[in-house]
């Protein structure tokens, strides 16, 4: 019933949007290769060449005080070492926002579909999120966020495990210095993940669920270069952990133009934790973000005009598949072209 709703809303958002007066559309096409060097679950290193494709389609309109956007972006990933899960990944986002006397609200709708697969097996994984926001304006550059979130994921594999979560959170950003912000808030979330079918489950439990909740602090500065950096610390509490359970989750952003044509970025968006058990634990119930990947990367970029640039990156990628706590991770050096519209 969920999936039928999120259908709906996936087909209703562009009709909406493309009624009337025509927006703006862009596309971007890229493809990188390189090389992969990882471990699986129990610590083995595996090399491997990868080849990655990604194309984008962008849909803008403004409407008065209003504004819709859209992108639909398709990510195919091959690796030569049938060690590693290649990939096909499909995502839709939109969003409607709207302008008020003392700030704005709106609606955004992130739905994707992921395709695993290696020589021995394959899954598929669905994700759902729908989410709500208000910003409000106290004075000049000072702005309380509220945003109110629904999501839902399901694995399908050997089992079948799905999680629905519900999250509210409300934070306040306020002026530092003339180019700098800086934000502090408060995040909540209630969440259930069960399992329809598990054929191994020696009388352990199916069903998980517990609440996850802690400060988050922020800073976003802007001139020449871009600094930004959010840090979420949550307590977790579940029906398969104990006391002490916690989360990380830390996002950092910079970004520098070296010259007219060169520019350096580094990204950090990266998810740990501490969980503590209960003995007999069925790992296939552990709780993992909704986003499921977690990288650190330093990117070099290159225009060569206003619609082809070429660029090296270099970094490390972790990314949990939620299949008995099995996840890749390993470090990865790439050499990449990227094609995009005015």
């Amino acid at each position: 019933m969920l999936k039928k709703v999120f259908l709906l809303l996936i087909t209703t958002f562009p009709l909406l949007a493309v009624y009337g007066q025509p927006g703006r559309t862009l596309w971007r096409l890229s493809g990188e290769t390189g090389a992969y060097q990882f471990r699986d679950i129990a610590n083995n290193k595996f090399h491997s060449g990868l080849l990655r494709l990604e194309g984008s389609i962008d849909y803008a309109k403004k409407m008065n005080a209003s504004r819709w956007d859209f992108q639909l972006r398709i990510k195919p990933e091959f690796y030569s070492s049938s060690n590693v899960f290649s990939n096909l990944k499909f995502f839709f986002s939109g969003q409607y926002a709207s302008k008020m006397s003392q700030g704005n609200w709106g609606v955004s709708l992130d739905a994707r579909r992921f395709y695993y697969f290696t020589d021995h097996e394959k899954f598929m994984f669905d994700l759902m999120n729908l989410n709500g926001f208000l910003i409000w304006a106290i004075r000049d550059r000072t702005n309380i966020i509220f945003n109110l979130n629904y999501a839902y994921r399901d694995v399908s594999n050997s089992f079948d495990q799905s999680l629905d979560a519900l999250a509210s959170q409300i934070k306040l950003l306020f002026p530092q210095f003339k180019l700098w912000n800086t934000g502090i808030g408060w995040y909540l979330e209630k969440f259930n993940i069960g399992e329809k079918d598990y054929i191994f489950s020696n009388n352990l439990r199916t069903k998980n669920s517990g609440w996850r909740y802690g400060p988050e602090i922020s800073i976003d500065f802007r001139s020449k270069s871009v600094l930004s950096a959010v840090y979420r610390f949550l307590l977790h509490q579940s029906d398969i952990t104990k006391q002490p359970s916690y989360e990380h989750q830390v996002r950092v952003l910079f970004g520098k133009l070296l010259s007219d044509r060169w520019a350096i970025f580094f990204l950090i968006d990266y998810y740990f934790n501490k969980f503590t058990f209960i003995d007999e634990t069925n790992l296939n119930l552990l709780y993992s973000p909704v986003d499921n990947e977690s990288v650190i990367n330093l990117k070099l970029d290159y225009d060569i005009n206003q619609n082809v640039s070429l660029y090296m990156k270099t970094g490390y990628m972790k990314e949990n598949l939620l299949y008995s706590g099995f996840s890749t991770q390993g470090w990865q050096s790439i050499l990449g072209i990227q094609l995009k519209s005015k």
